[in-house]
């Protein structure tokens, strides 16, 4: 009896350790799946970090730059220069990528130049990015505003000042010379450059820009350059000599407003002198009319006028017999005639004659 107690006791232990050795196995498995490593993409800090031990195509995976235009314009101090720069991304994998690594590497042949005023924006407004500053290049990290998803096109840009970045030597015919490098960090589909200088600044005849341009303005303050099919680590340099000239816009401009306030005090001068004189002539005129007239008036005419004239140029046929004394036969011929040599008006108002002085020289 007793043996049959311990086997069954020793069987349910037996089981029972099975039961428990089943469910440690399977705790574990369920461990190791929940710690097996996921495809994710790399976070912005950590992105930076390994930009000290990859290459820029290394951190941008399954993104191809198909486009980069660079804009350079030289700022009217003559000392700054200010960069932008247009790229263009396809996403060539099959993950959504949500942030672009960008080296800025530029590269002048003065050491004290100073990279400011970061901006980077889309055709939406502007982007967040992270700015971290090594030895010889900076690095951005650029968050996208939306996830790029697979085989779709971005583009953004990335403009910046370079301080100090242009040699100017005055013992050698006050000369500018801006001379910069770049290194790509990515292959390239199609690069283009555009050098725009400002007013003051024209190119230095003696010499020749270095390399030759595509296409260059009229003025010589626009230059442009256009590759194919840059490759990694390439680089490539630019010697841009120019100086500062005479603006002949502004001289131009002052020439204009000289003239013009010239024809315009002419054009015043001779209205106002115009107006004066066709015053002056017409008031002598209209005087001389009134003499004449005034001699072809009979003594009653006279009085007439000068009661009418009394009451403000305009009276009624009735007062001016009331106030004259004339009989109404009498008012009423010395009217007519008035009327005939073009100095009054008679009109009827209600039972009445209303009587106006029409000419003007007897106002």
């Amino acid at each position: 009896m007793n043996k049959r107690i311990r086997r069954f006791f020793t069987h349910i232990l037996i089981l029972s350790f099975i039961f428990n050795a089943i469910i440690i196995i399977n705790i574990v498995g369920e461990k190791n799946e929940l710690s097996l490593p996921q495809e994710r993409p790399i976070s912005q800090g950590v992105a930076i970090k390994q930009a000290r031990l990859f290459t820029i195509r290394d951190l941008n995976k399954n993104l191809s730059r198909l486009l980069y235009k660079l804009s350079v314009n030289v700022d009217e101090n003559g000392n700054d220069a200010e960069f932008s720069t247009q790229f263009t991304y396809q996403n060539t994998g099959y993950a959504n990528v949500s942030y672009i690594i960008h080296r800025l590497d530029i590269v002048t042949i003065l050491t004290n130049n100073r990279l400011s005023s970061i901006t980077v924006y889309d055709s939406k407004g502007n982007l967040y990015y992270q700015w971290e500053i090594f030895t010889n290049y900076h690095l951005i990290n650029i968050s996208l505003r939306e996830p790029l998803e697979p085989f779709g096109f971005y583009s953004f840009t990335v403009s910046y000042i370079l301080e100090n970045s242009i040699v100017f030597q005055a013992e050698l015919n006050k000369l500018y010379i801006f001379e910069w490098s770049i290194t790509h960090d990515e292959d390239v589909e199609q690069f283009s450059l555009t050098l725009t200088l400002p007013t003051p600044f024209k190119l230095y005849n003696k010499t020749n820009i270095e390399p030759a341009p595509n296409f260059q303005s009229s003025d010589g303050r626009r230059l442009e350059w256009n590759y194919n099919n840059i490759k990694m680590d390439d680089t490539q340099t630019w010697i841009v000599r120019f100086q500062e000239y005479p603006s002949t816009d502004n001289i131009n401009t002052f020439n204009m407003k000289f003239w013009a306030f010239l024809i315009v005090t002419f054009l015043l001068g001779g209205i106002v002198g115009s107006l004066s004189t066709y015053f002056y002539l017409k008031s002598k005129a209209e005087f001389e009319k009134k003499e004449i007239v005034e001699t072809l008036l009979s003594e009653p005419e006279r009085e007439i006028l000068e009661i009418i004239k009394r009451e403000n140029g305009v009276t009624t046929q009735s007062k001016i017999g009331s106030i004259s004394g004339f009989s109404k036969a009498k008012v009423s011929y010395y009217l007519s005639q008035l009327e005939e040599k073009g100095v009054i008006q008679r009109e009827r108002w209600g039972r009445m004659n209303r009587i106006k002085i029409i000419d003007e020289s007897f106002d």
